[in-house]
């Protein structure tokens, strides 16, 4: 997404017709959270894949300390799997991930 010539968020979909599921992914400018901007973006994504792919699931995960991120997956209607404990490395050391899916509905 950009605003005034300036890119502002990233939303990327890893489709697997085989399995007819999508990973969604996405990242926003700090300065632009509590907009809905990625909320109406992501519905409008899981709508399509939904509506014309026919996809059976979607999924996503994020930092289980990043509770923004993974708000914005349950406001359009994913749901907590469980959590991947340990499951990424940083400088900082490793950290757990809550993993999210929604079926169409």
């Amino acid at each position: 997404m950009v605003i005034d010539s300036v890119v502002i968020c990233g939303i990327h979909v890893s489709i697997d017709k085989f399995h007819e599921n999508a990973q969604l992914s996405y990242s926003l400018a700090r300065v632009h959270w509590d907009k809905a901007l990625t909320t109406e973006t992501a519905t409008a994504i899981v709508n399509w894949g939904f509506g014309e792919l026919d996809l059976a699931k979607f999924y996503g995960n994020s930092d289980l300390r990043h509770i923004v991120s993974w708000k914005v997956m349950e406001k359009i209607g994913m749901t907590r799997g469980g959590a991947l404990r340990s499951h990424r490395r940083t400088r900082e050391g490793r950290f757990d991930r809550v993993g999210l899916l929604r079926h169409p509905s």
